[in-house]
């Protein structure tokens, strides 16, 4: 080799078809599939964090439960157990959320109300507006959003309790018409006219086979789409970010107060009572409520990321409260 060749610059050797450059340690080359990857990954962690915590409580109330019973101690989950079970037998209720075509009762799949009992529901976005309207004060000329309402004040989650009203009717007579010697008249008849004031209906006109007390309408919206920016969110089965839940069950009054109670003494309440009616009222299978769906997460709520980040707070609204954001009508769910 000659001494101009010793002189020059040694080129970079080749490895595998890339040079030392593209090869430094430390230096990860990223694709899309990587990306995905880590994303799959980080979903599977989450939901495996989320059916340990669930696991965890439920272990944590059976224990609770075999204590009190050690004891001679009345368990106040068996009465919460009695007030569920009388209302899923005496209510009619809907469950509107987005679900694969094979967990519908229906076969279709997308944002749908799974319902029993009641055929005429309001439409869901307009039930979703008029208990967002029920947060606007005096005042204030825009329509609220409910979820970004809630959203913004750090909460996911709002129970509604109030009765159904329908305008009221009655009977009129319309008087006929003699005719000329009696030929030509009609006879009287009776008409259905509004009377201008509204009445709340009777459980049974709302629900087949209901009782005859005057209905209460128990209503639960859980959305977290403006709580969870700095996360992947709440993911229906297409892995579409924007998940939602809209409860609604009509109860007779009698009933309807006893679940009322149990909210306000824990509004954690509502949670089991939708657990249990989509359970055991309008999945397939009742194992579709904690498994995760296609490319999302499970019909069940993240409801443990949701309390690390609201504090485990539920709103709820009631009849006759004064319209606008009312801060004593937030309440912490009771931890077991």
């Amino acid at each position: 080799m000659s001494d101009a060749e010793k002189l020059k610059p040694k080129q970079p050797e080749k490895q595998g078809g890339k040079n030392n450059e593209e090869m430094r340690p430390g230096v990860p080359r990223l694709t899309v599939g990587d990306s995905v990857r880590e994303e799959y990954l980080a979903r599977e962690a989450r939901q495996a964090q989320e059916r340990a915590a669930q696991q965890e409580h439920q272990h944590n109330a059976q224990r609770l439960g075999a204590l009190h019973q050690q004891l001679g101690i009345k368990d106040p989950n068996q009465l919460r157990e009695g007030i569920i079970q009388k209302a899923l037998a005496e209510g009619g209720a809907r469950l509107h959320t987005s679900v694969p075509r094979d967990v519908s009762p229906s076969g279709n799949s997308g944002f749908q109300s799974l319902d029993s009992r009641v055929s005429n529901w309001d439409a869901a976005g307009a039930t979703v507006s008029s208990i967002g309207n029920q947060l606007r004060a005096p005042g204030r000329h825009e329509n609220v959003v409910l979820e970004r309402e809630l959203n913004a004040h750090g909460l996911a989650e709002i129970v509604d309790i109030r009765r159904k009203f329908k305008p009221g009717v009655e009977n009129v007579i319309v008087p006929g018409k003699s005719g000329f010697l009696g030929i030509g008249g009609t006879p009287n008849r009776t008409e259905r006219r509004r009377t201008g004031r509204d009445v709340v209906p009777t459980h049974a006109e709302m629900v087949s086979g209901g009782k005859d007390e005057p209905a209460v309408r128990i209503t639960y919206v859980a959305n977290s789409v403006h709580l969870d920016r700095d996360s992947a969110g709440w993911r229906d089965y297409s892995g579409r970010q924007g998940q939602m839940l809209l409860f609604e069950i009509v109860l007779p009054e009698s009933v309807g107060r006893e679940v009322e109670k149990q909210i306000e003494s824990d509004p954690g309440f509502i949670r089991s009572l939708v657990e249990r009616y989509a359970k055991e009222k309008v999945l397939k299978a009742p194992t579709a409520w904690e498994a995760p769906q296609g490319q999302g997460d499970s019909l069940r709520p993240p409801y443990e990321r949701w309390d690390a980040k609201t504090g485990g707070k539920i709103y709820v609204q009631k009849e006759g409260e004064a319209p606008g954001w009312h801060d004593e009508n937030v309440r912490k769910i009771r931890q077991e």
